[in-house]
């Protein structure tokens, strides 16, 4: 078994624990953030993967942050939770996107990435709660997220930072563009990396696989920094993890 595999099943197993005997920690866990797993939602297509590499790769982000979190399925009391983060391929059938809607009208947060909030067919997102809409497949692979005059660039080097897996391209139409994408190819347009509508921010690119796979440092402080902007006490709830000093 490698390291990364065994961090991550310790730490979803840890969690697990928690939630049942809040005891083994001394104060019960705060219900601060959910991650749903794909595999543990109708019509997302995960199989029997469990968990999936986008949701090891949220569990192992948040646990080294120091952040408390549950994971859970589709049957879940969203309503325990002040935030739901949707990593990657948590696809939307009707019942779901009711659930969902239910849950941010009542005043909840979401943090989605890459291809959760599309409907099961993958054509377009299920909900207006995105404030965006899908053009289609990123048109380049690699690209940047210029966190430059970011809104969601605290923390971080003033750069571009690198993103190793295709995302995809939307277009906002309520959304606010927290920061832009940009090609590789000089004189091309950009199109936005992450947006924020609401109580629900977006991110283009997969970006809790592409922490699995290989834990860029600034992957984990974006989303701490969405984490922030959706519910600012439950990210400052960490209990150890990553230095607040800038990341490059």
């Amino acid at each position: 078994m490698q390291r990364r595999d065994f961090i991550q099943i310790s730490t979803l197993s840890v969690a697990g624990l928690l939630a049942i005997r809040p005891d083994c920690k001394g104060t019960p866990p705060l219900k601060g953030i959910a991650i749903i797993d794909p595999a543990g939602v109708a019509g997302s297509n995960q199989g029997s993967s469990y968990p999936s590499e986008a949701t090891a790769g949220a569990a192992v982000m948040l646990r080294e942050s120091g952040l408390s979190f549950e994971v859970v399925n589709q049957t879940a009391h969203f309503s325990s939770y002040k935030v739901l983060i949707l990593p990657d391929s948590v696809l939307f059938s009707p019942i779901f996107t009711k659930k969902i809607e239910t849950y941010l009208q009542q005043g909840g947060a979401m943090l989605a990435s890459w291809r959760s909030g599309l409907t099961p067919d993958g054509a377009q997102f299920a909900t207006p709660a995105f404030g965006i809409q899908r053009v289609g497949e990123a048109p380049y692979s690699p690209d940047f997220i210029d966190t430059r005059n970011s809104e969601i660039g605290q923390n971080l080097a003033s750069s571009e930072l690198v993103m190793y897996l295709r995302g995809i391209e939307v277009r906002p139409s309520n959304a606010t563009v927290l920061a832009p994408t940009l090609p590789p190819v000089v004189g091309t347009d950009h199109y936005p990396a992450v947006t924020e509508n609401g109580k629900v921010i977006y991110f283009m690119h997969p970006i809790f696989t592409q922490y699995h796979r290989s834990a860029p440092r600034w992957c984990r402080r974006l989303v701490l920094n969405a984490l922030d902007r959706l519910a600012p006490d439950v990210a400052a709830s960490k209990t150890g993890g990553i230095h607040p000093g800038i990341v490059s």
